[in-house]
Formats: C-alpha cells, sequence, structure tokens
C-alpha cells in the first residue's frame, strides 16, 4: 500500500499541477483549480471549491491565532465549516487540509 502511494505520488507530482497526500489509508491526489488546491475528482462543484474562494482569503481576527494556531485549520474550522485532517506527503511531511461533508478537499 505505501509502495503504490510513494509510486502513484512521484508519478503524478513529477506534473507540478498535482500532488498526492495519504490519509489514513486513503489516498487524496489534488490539483489546482482556479488558484485552489482541490482534491482530483473536484472541479468548481464541490465545497472545497466553493468554501475556498469565500475563505482562504477572509480575514481571521488576531484571538482566534493565539497560542501559534494555524491560520489555515482555524479558517478551515470557523470561516470554510470544514474539517482539518492531517495528510502525509511522499517524503512524510505533514500537511493540515480541509475535508468537507460532500468529502472534498481543499489544501
Amino acid at each position: 500500500m505505501i509502495i503504490l502511494f510513494l509510486l502513484l505520488s512521484l508519478t503524478l507530482s513529477s506534473a507540478s499541477e498535482f500532488k498526492a497526500y495519504q490519509i489514513g489509508r486513503m489516498t487524496v491526489f489534488f490539483h489546482k483549480v482556479d488558484g485552489l488546491w482541490v482534491n482530483k475528482s473536484c472541479e468548481k462543484n464541490c465545497l472545497a471549491f466553493s468554501k475556498g474562494k469565500l475563505g482562504m482569503n477572509s480575514k481571521i481576527p488576531a484571538a482566534k491565532l493565539r497560542g501559534g494556531k494555524n491560520p489555515f485549520s482555524v479558517r478551515c474550522k470557523t470561516v470554510m465549516e470544514g474539517e482539518v485532517v492531517i495528510g502525509l506527503d511522499k517524503s512524510g511531511n505533514q500537511q493540515s487540509l480541509c475535508h468537507f461533508s460532500d468529502d472534498s478537499f481543499l489544501k
């Protein structure tokens, strides 16, 4: 499973417009649509795209970022009403991702 993930990640990441993240046992592939990284099955008809367009540039009050909170994670939960999940890239680096009720993802 991990070897397959690494092979797919290397194949897709060589084309700069794709990224892959392992979330538990699931691999989610991302591509860029109008400046947003959304999962590959999402174009402009998913919550990740619509909420991302509205929420990614919104201001977050400084009080919500106290204690070194991740601005993307705070924005995901409070502005975009998503759930923060952690994905691992092909090198094992962690990335906060925003998961929505329609199973779409935003990076």
